[in-house]
């Protein structure tokens, strides 16, 4: 199911979300034309609830390669 409020893109909302935290962090995330992350971010609550959590904890060193779960 696609649209507006869907599963699918309440994930890549999500998926954004995180991408735009780890970019404030100094982490490169590839975008689409549109915006979007290109491929797939979760980040556990247990990590981080924040960007500033985030920060705090996230390797500075860290490559995104495509896939990434916190």
């Amino acid at each position: 199911m696609d649209g507006e409020n869907s599963p699918a893109t309440a994930r890549q909302d999500m998926v954004n979300l995180f991408g735009r935290w780890l970019r404030n962090a100094g982490i490169s995330i590839p975008m689409d034309n549109h915006g979007n992350v290109i491929g797939l971010i979760e980040i556990n609550p247990c990590f981080a609830l924040d960007e500033e959590e985030l920060r705090n904890k996230i390797d500075k060193h860290l490559q995104f390669n495509g896939n990434l779960s916190l």
